[in-house]
């Protein structure tokens, strides 16, 4: 069984609502044509992840039970599930299920797979922060902004000539800002002093853009260029309908479920054809048993 051409070019652009459709029918002609068990094992895995990167957790749960009902010691489907777990705040059952693969693995078991298995045993938050993209700890992306000398001294003349990296997770936190450097005695001009009121709005704003470009402008992990270009420009409208489609999948899985479609309802009345508002609202009519609507939001 064989995925159409463009589904690796749908990956690639993060396309997952399409993805998503080309699956269910593969999944589909699978289960009608009596295909082999590997085949449906590698199609829910992939549905699953998709479904794991809109954050549709409780889908994708579902697709990793597929895969253990068909493969009880699929290592990658426990390992998923285990994700999916901790983003549905059951973190000891998803412990419990890492426990499992460290105890039964041997030497044919994949080593880095292991590996990511034991750190996020050793850490299950990072997990958390970066379960939608499917990884076991989150990336740190860069984002380039100007520099201001006269606000931090440099320390050599090139480094005033390039923009500083400030790195920012993936979940949209950024680290603890570094403490300005001391006065030096030489100096003529009192040191200027950054304030943390107007640096806060600015690094929360960064923050927001990076949220939004990972996770609606499909961009996510690419950080910044070697030749220090920043994100692609989104345009405000396909902006406000994806950070909208994201707050309506978090309202969801917290069982948010009539405010949720509301939201939706809002975004396809001026974008009928957006595939990410047509899945997530197909989920939520699902949930509320409108069997009818799913249908129509998912063919």
């Amino acid at each position: 069984m064989t995925l159409p051409a463009d589904f690796a070019s749908l990956l690639g652009d993060g396309n997952w609502a399409a993805s998503i459709k080309l699956l269910d029918t593969a999944v589909k002609a699978a289960q009608e044509h009596g295909s082999d068990k590997t085949s449906l094992v590698s199609l829910y895995l992939n549905r699953g992840y998709c479904n794991q990167r809109l954050q549709l957790y409780r889908k994708a749960q579902k697709d990793y039970d597929e895969v253990l009902a068909l493969d009880e010691k699929n290592v990658l489907a426990k390992y998923r599930k285990g994700q999916v777990l901790v983003a549905l705040k059951k973190v000891g059952e998803a412990q419990a299920l890492w426990e499992s693969i460290v105890r039964n693995a041997g030497p044919a078991t994949e080593a880095q797979l292991l590996l990511d298995v034991k750190a996020a045993l050793r850490d299950p938050s990072r997990v958390a922060t970066n379960v939608a993209l499917g990884l076991a700890s989150p990336p740190t992306l860069s984002i380039l902004q100007p520099s201001t000398p006269s606000a931090t001294p440099s320390a050599t003349p090139s480094a005033s000539r390039q923009p500083s990296a400030v790195p920012i997770k993936a979940n949209g936190s950024s680290p603890p800002a570094a403490p300005p450097p001391a006065p030096t005695t030489s100096s003529t001009r009192p040191p200027a002093t950054p304030s943390s009121s107007s640096s806060k709005p600015a690094a929360e704003a960064d923050v927001e853009e990076v949220d939004c470009a990972a996770q609606q402008a499909c961009s996510s992990g690419r950080g910044a260029s070697a030749g220090g270009a920043g994100p692609k420009p989104i345009s405000p409208a396909a902006l406000n309908n994806s950070l909208a489609i994201q707050i309506a999948v978090t309202q969801i899985n917290s069982g948010q479920v009539k405010e949720a479609e509301e939201l939706l309802n809002k975004v396809l009345a001026s974008h009928p054809k957006e595939l990410g508002a047509l899945v997530a609202r197909g989920t939520a009519r699902a949930l509320r048993r409108d069997l009818k609507g799913a249908v129509e939001d998912f063919s």
